[in-house]
């Protein structure tokens, strides 16, 4: 207390070397109460902002060299070269996995030589070893994987050849640098004679840790019980000489600073997590893609006890916390969630919205994190999607000024790339026609999709130019998969795009049919009429949905027909219906149900469709089905059992209706619709676990 240096020192290391028990216990609690861990991706994420981090300053010449007296060390815009090193040499298992796994093999092999210049410019020993220590293990790895005895002795050879050539031109490194002007400090004449004297063990590879940790326990032997117990602190006074420095060896700088007590504490957290996992694993065996966790903690262990700077470094000991709890909980029963993300325009009334809030609430959130984007949070079902979903608001830019826009949309393009590049385990563009949606897509991760939602073909009426320019400026080549709603949509599609044909499948949209039954329930103030009583739902937009056909059909039958929905030809609609009052407009009804409920038919004459929801909300109220459209997926086909198909000719269409009105005998069929969903779940749920 009378020394203020002493105080000072002992306060600020108290802090530095406390910190890594009390954020590993932080961040167990976080995950183990189911918040997004920290995966790999994120790793090496982290791992290449270190490496920008060097090599920007080093082309600047503005780095950092933390070494005196003829040493070099680059360690960019950093203070400490052995922090950095630790954190380099934990995170190396990762990012060598992740450059082996890269199909570009040119890109890999670029990637590989940026990692090996960065480390030997350093200039310290620990991630040398530990690139070296990480491709022997994944070249045994793949040896004892592979049948193939050709390719194992070309594997062989190449790796003899470039390490090799490695070794020729490490003499132009700082690391090799700094291995000459240590040896020669030392008096030591060849690198053997390393390795045949113990002495020269210390002093050469520990730089003298072994005798200073031989003094350090002397004097702590001789110490006080209390000192023995509670630790001597940071600084020691021998013969009247203040000492502050560490052994840089973690588990004894702990153990003498801290005591016996001390070392329990700081360290029983962590040793508990361990031994859990070790007898889950002796219980449970290998668990698979957990090798490189397995690999990075014994690296975090090793590294600890012979290099020091890991643990007691606040900056080392995050990443060590994210890795060692990785790995632990993963053979818990904590379940280590798939992170899905869709992509769409808005949630505004229509369709595929519907479609995709009643996807959304078919997902098993035990297993999966959902994200959804949209270009404009904005729309009626905002408040439907699930509670569990994190929705991002991209908040696309319209600025009139297109040098404007342009400048924000890329930032905001640029700033989407370096968070979330391949950060998703499965990504789908959810919206067919927005451009922003497939661009993300196809970066949020490498097991992407597109759905389909429409038949093109009758959208741009057959004309092939028009078909492929769409999809072309989509990419749909570069989708790992592509879900259609209706078997009609995905032939017509193959048909242009013959070589998307493996990778297409049909999916129908989801449909919550108890809900559905439920709200049908609701009384309506409205009342019916001795006629039948036609109801169409859907947007108002004449161009695809053809409304004036079943006007017609109106005006010349005696029938009722109740249009419901909203859109941008509702005021033409208007006017044709103007004397006619066996036709109403009731506009949009967030809840369609009773209505259909009390219709005899649902009626569609559009020129086009996906796969209407509008079929499976009639299906399930037991609804007949009148359409011009004839689409089918898996599970209904609607001329089989359901409705009639007729023609979208108006003279023709209302003598077909007037017949089926005087002939109608259909019988309709009943369909388990829960059954129906599981089986669509299932399917979806391969395209989600699919490892690209």
């Amino acid at each position: 207390i009378n020394n203020t240096f002493i105080l000072k020192t002992n306060l600020i290391s108290l802090f530095k070397f406390w910190y890594f028990p009390f954020e590993f216990i932080f961040f167990y609690l976080l995950f183990k109460n189911k918040k997004d861990i920290i995966d790999k991706n994120v790793l090496i994420k982290i791992f290449f902002s270190y490496l920008i981090l060097i090599i920007i300053p080093l082309i600047l010449n503005i780095n950092f060299n933390s070494y005196l007296e003829g040493k070099k060390s680059a360690v960019g815009v950093f203070y400490s070269a052995n922090d950095i090193s630790s954190i380099i040499s934990i995170l190396m298992p990762f990012v060598v996995h992740f450059i082996l796994s890269i199909k570009n093999k040119i890109i890999s092999f670029i990637m590989f030589l940026l990692l090996i210049f960065v480390i030997f410019i350093i200039g310290t020993k620990t991630p040398v070893i530990s690139l070296f220590i990480c491709i022997v293990y994944f070249i045994l790895k793949y040896i004892i994987k592979s049948k193939n005895l050709l390719k194992n002795v070309i594997i062989i050879i190449s790796s003899i050849v470039v390490i090799s050539l490695g070794s020729i031109l490490i003499s132009k490194t700082n690391f090799y640098n700094n291995l000459s002007v240590h040896m020669n400090y030392l008096g030591i004449d060849s690198i053997v004679d390393v390795f045949t004297d113990l002495d020269n063990i210390d002093r050469f590879i520990y730089s003298d840790r072994i005798s200073f940790l031989q003094n350090k326990n002397k004097h702590y032997i001789k110490s006080s019980v209390i000192n023995k117990t509670i630790g001597e602190g940071y600084v020691i006074n021998i013969d009247n000489f203040l000492n502050t420095k560490l052994i840089e060896l973690d588990y004894y700088d702990v153990l003498y600073s801290n005591g016996i007590f001390g070392f329990i504490l700081y360290y029983g957290f962590l040793f508990y997590v361990i031994f859990k996992f070790i007898i889950k694993f002796y219980k449970d065996g290998y668990k698979k893609n957990t090798d490189i966790y397995i690999l990075s903690s014994l690296l975090i262990i090793a590294i600890a006890s012979s290099s020091g700077h890991l643990f007691t470094s606040v900056s080392a000991s995050v990443i060590a916390c994210v890795i060692v709890l990785n790995l632990s909980l993963k053979y818990e029963n904590f379940k280590v969630k798939k992170k899905l993300i869709f992509f769409a325009n808005d949630l505004r009334l229509g369709g595929i919205e519907k479609a995709l809030i009643n996807l959304l609430n078919n997902i098993d959130y035990n297993n999966y994190n959902v994200t959804l984007l949209l270009e404009h949070k904005t729309g009626e079902f905002i408040l439907d999607v699930p509670n569990n979903v994190v929705i991002i608001d991209y908040n696309l830019n319209n600025n009139k000024n297109i040098i404007i826009r342009k400048f924000i949309n890329i930032s905001k393009r640029i700033l989407f790339i370096l968070k979330y590049y391949n950060s998703y385990d499965f990504s789908c563009c959810y919206t067919t026609y927005s451009l922003l949606g497939n661009t993300l897509a196809k970066i949020a991760s490498k097991n992407n999709c597109l759905y389909i939602h429409s038949n093109y073909k009758y959208v741009y009426k057959s004309d092939e130019k028009k078909i492929k320019k769409f999809f072309v400026d989509r990419k749909i080549n570069k989708y790992n998969k592509i879900i259609f709603v209706s078997n009609e949509a995905m032939q017509d599609l193959i048909k242009y795009y013959k070589n998307i044909k493996d990778k297409s499948i049909v999916i129908s949209n989801f449909i919550n049919n108890k809900e559905i039954i439920k709200l049908s329930n609701k009384k309506l103030n409205i009342k019916k009429t001795s006629k039948k009583l036609f109801v169409f739902v859907g947007r108002l937009d004449e161009e695809s949905k053809k409304i004036t056909r079943q006007i017609s059909l109106a005006k010349n039958l005696d029938i009722d027909l109740w249009i419901i929905g909203d859109g941008p030809d509702k005021a033409y609609y208007e006017k044709l219906i103007s004397g006619f009052n066996n036709i109403k407009l009731l506009g949009f009804k967030k809840n369609p149900y009773p209505y259909i409920k009390m219709a005899d038919y649902i009626i569609l004459t559009s020129d086009y469709e996906g796969y209407p929801v509008i079929y499976n909300e009639a299906i399930i109220l037991n609804k007949k089905i009148i359409t011009t459209v004839n689409i089918s997926d898996e599970y209904i086909n609607i001329k089989s059992n359901f409705g009639y198909i007729i023609s979208k000719d108006e003279k023709k269409l209302v003598n077909e209706v007037k017949d089926i009105l005087k002939n109608d005998k259909l019988k309709l069929k009943n369909v388990d619709f829960d059954y129906i969903n599981n089986l669509k779940k299932l399917e979806l749920e391969k395209i989600f676990n699919e490892v690209v």
